[in-house]
């Protein structure tokens, strides 16, 4: 949903829309692929390898190494639509891979995070907006986006607890 909303924001050429909406109707391998082989492969490239390496080398400056892999997550992702989200939520992955020292509760996210955006994708095929999923209930859609970012900042709160 916050996909949705920060293209909503921020509207950008979407290259790939298509070829994923393709692949979530026709193709089951296709869809694994996009929610649990492709996010396993990414966080463990970019997470496991890619920023473990930069933290070894840069102890004081973990900040670092959470941005970079971001950013390379990000323009990995090639669709203008995708970069900017990805971005951000490779700062998401790599935080909690900095956290908790391991590269699986970033790996389950990312898959969470990429079947959620499947089922929308097959629930709402022509809709382009958030509030197209709302069938335009503006109060609606707040109420959902606050309820996730309440969640989400609790989680972040929990995690950083617990550690």
């Amino acid at each position: 949903m916050w996909n949705y909303f920060i293209s909503d924001l921020f509207p950008l050429p979407d290259f790939d829309s298509e070829v994923i909406s393709k692949i979530s109707n026709t193709s089951y391998f296709g869809s694994l692929a996009i929610c649990i082989v492709g996010p396993f492969v990414e966080e463990f490239v970019l997470r496991g390898s890619l920023e473990r390496m930069i933290l070894k080398g840069n102890k004081g400056r973990p900040w670092l190494a959470i941005l970079i892999s971001a950013a390379v997550f990000g323009v990995m992702h090639v669709n203008p639509a995708q970069i900017s989200y990805s971005f951000l939520s490779g700062i998401l992955y790599g935080w909690i891979y900095f956290k908790l020292k391991s590269v699986w509760p970033s790996v389950i996210l990312h898959s969470i995070n990429n079947s959620i955006s499947m089922i929308l994708i097959q629930f709402f095929p022509n809709d382009d907006r958030l509030i197209d999923i709302f069938n335009g209930n503006t109060i609606i859609m707040c109420i959902t986006l606050s309820f996730t970012l309440i969640l989400f900042i609790y989680s972040l709160i929990k995690i950083e607890v617990r550690v």
